[in-house]
């Protein structure tokens, strides 16, 4: 398995306060790995250390197979990086900004530049200056300014923020076509879940400084919960029958019409028959499958709050 990010009991204290608590993640080249976690679980931090912006405390760094200390910082040649917001000029425009960053890179631009906007879909954005942009462009031109050295890894943190539907659709998007299309691998920290779970490929969860899980997302969703909701005229009187009928029954009562059971139903055709010879009036009944959001507030309960 080769790995673009690897890291050994990564640690970062600050006085008395751990940030992060040995953490080993392990990012696969090709993937889109999902850094999930609260704002103030340790992702940007984690990343800070990526990016030599701070140093660990103690463990290791691995990028491209090579320990950081013993290549850098020629290795950033290789990543671009938004952490945060985007360090971008509000009096330029979109192609100023990225001669500006192919300049301090030494990077030629040989057309480049052109064909980032392209791949971001701000071609057609001309003279207009960066504070101008909407909040999505704004992001998208981070992202331009990321790639605009053809890197082989992204690290992102918090893209997506404060962006609407509309915008975050258009980021997933082109992430997932610089994955599939050119190749590159994406470590993107988020604390948005749902959203998260049409994109990544890989996960990772980290809460309070600790790495709770991590596989690929396929294999997670494997493991996922299966419900089935049901909404009847009495809830209380609808879960004590199926104590009677269903061997072990376990089941929750969300509302006075609203029924949640737990336990594997095989055929939900059967179970709506029972209850309607029964004298149950039945609305609505529907399987579902546990989210990754579900998975998570599950997996972090009793772990305890927040670690700024």
């Amino acid at each position: 398995m080769e790995y673009v990010i690897e890291t050994k009991k990564l640690r970062k204290q600050f006085g008395m306060s751990i940030a992060v608590d040995d953490i080993s993640l392990h990012v696969e080249r090709g993937s889109i790995y999902g850094f999930l976690g609260e704002n103030g679980a340790g992702k940007t931090t984690t990343i800070r250390m990526l990016m030599r912006l701070i140093e660990p405390t103690s463990g290791e760094v691995f990028l491209f197979g090579e320990r950081l200390e013993q290549n850098y910082p020629f290795i950033f040649s290789k990543i671009g990086t938004i952490i945060e917001t985007p360090g971008l000029y509000e009096n330029l425009s979109a192609r100023d900004n990225l001669r500006i960053c192919c300049t301090y890179m030494g990077v030629k631009d040989d057309g480049r530049i052109e064909r980032t906007l392209t791949t971001v879909g701000l071609e057609h954005t001309g003279k207009k200056k960066f504070k101008d942009f909407s909040l999505g462009m704004k992001q998208r031109l981070g992202i331009a300014r990321a790639l605009v050295h053809d890197p082989e890894l992204l690290i992102l943190d918090e893209p997506t923020n404060g962006l609407d539907p509309s915008g975050i659709k258009e980021i997933r998007q082109l992430l997932k076509r610089l994955c599939e299309e050119e190749g590159k691998t994406i470590l993107i920290s988020s604390h948005i879940l749902s959203e998260i779970q049409q994109l990544a490929t890989h996960i990772g969860i980290i809460h309070n400084g600790k790495l709770l899980a991590e596989d690929r997302l396929s294999q997670l969703e494997e493991g996922f919960e299966q419900y089935t909701d049901l909404k009847v005229d009495d809830a209380d009187a609808a879960q004590t029958f199926l104590q009677k009928h269903i061997e072990q029954l376990q089941s929750q009562v969300l509302s006075s019409q609203q029924l949640r059971i737990h336990s594997p139903i095989e055929n939900t055709a059967t179970l709506n028959r029972q209850l309607i010879d029964h004298q149950f009036s039945v609305y609505e009944i529907h399987t579902t499958k546990q989210t990754l959001e579900e998975y998570f507030l599950t997996l972090i309960s009793g772990e305890g709050g927040r670690r700024d």
